[in-house]
């Protein structure tokens, strides 16, 4: 808020890329349509041995562990109360991915959820 570095200038050389997030979430987003898309599914000739259980709780362990500066950055305005640049920043966020699907950012939104209903 003290004008030291416009926010704009920064996130350019933040990691990774807007394309990258994107092809993560997506990726993330493809593996949980199938796990709930075969919830539903009866597999009475067991064929379903070979399918990968696991592969969204994979995924999703990706997307928390990935070191997303962006997603850091989000994470760090929230916490220290900076809600102008934090909103501007989960704005653009939410455009290429789901930040509360992240435990950094979900954690510091719960943090300030917390700290509001006290």
């Amino acid at each position: 808020q003290a004008g030291l570095v416009e926010l704009d200038t920064l996130w350019s050389y933040l990691d990774p890329a807007d394309s990258a997030l994107t092809q993560l979430h997506a990726d993330m987003m493809s593996k949980y349509e199938e796990e709930v898309g075969s919830l539903g599914k009866v597999d009475l000739g067991g064929n379903s041995s070979g399918k990968d259980r696991n592969s969204f709780d994979r995924a999703l362990q990706s997307f928390n562990q990935a070191g997303s500066q962006k997603l850091r950055l989000a994470t760090a305005l929230i916490s220290v109360n900076c809600w102008s640049a934090a909103h501007r920043v989960l704005v653009h966020l939410q455009s290429m991915c789901k930040p509360c699907l992240n435990h950094h950012a979900r954690s510091a939104l719960c943090d300030l959820l917390k700290w509001l209903i006290w």
